[in-house]
């Protein structure tokens, strides 16, 4: 009885995660493993291939107070994209204005981790319009 309900929970776990990737994505060192995730879970429908590196993510305030606190912080994100197929490299950008200002580091920290994949959702718009 054990057994079978053990064999029945690996089939149905195994079933569950299986998803069809029809193209490959592959990054460079830039990635963090939470970006690849987003990527592939965006470009997954697309039976394209595709090279992605150079990111960069930056954010600088745009406005200080005399008090030192950080208002209208600006995130850039930079990507450069190779398609199967195509010679051509694409240069992508995106930006984005975060007008909130957290004291505490978890709640900056989560806005920013929001801000980001904002940006990297921007980039899967353009990949999948263009692909």
């Amino acid at each position: 009885m054990f057994i079978r309900n053990f064999i029945f929970l690996i089939v149905l776990s195994g079933c569950s995660s299986f998803q069809e990737i029809k193209g490959t994505v592959d990054f460079d060192g830039t990635f963090t493993n939470s970006d690849k995730f987003h990527f592939k879970k965006c470009l997954s429908k697309l039976d394209t291939n595709f090279k992605l590196y150079d990111l960069s993510v930056t954010g600088f305030a745009e406005n200080i107070t005399s008090e030192g606190l950080e208002f209208n912080t600006k995130i850039n994100a930079k990507l450069s994209v190779e398609v199967e197929g195509s010679e051509e490299v694409m240069y992508m950008e995106s930006s984005r204005v975060n007008t909130t200002n957290y004291i505490s580091s978890n709640m900056a920290e989560e806005e920013n981790k929001r801000l980001r994949e904002m940006l990297l959702d921007d980039f899967c718009t353009i990949l999948l319009k263009n692909a």
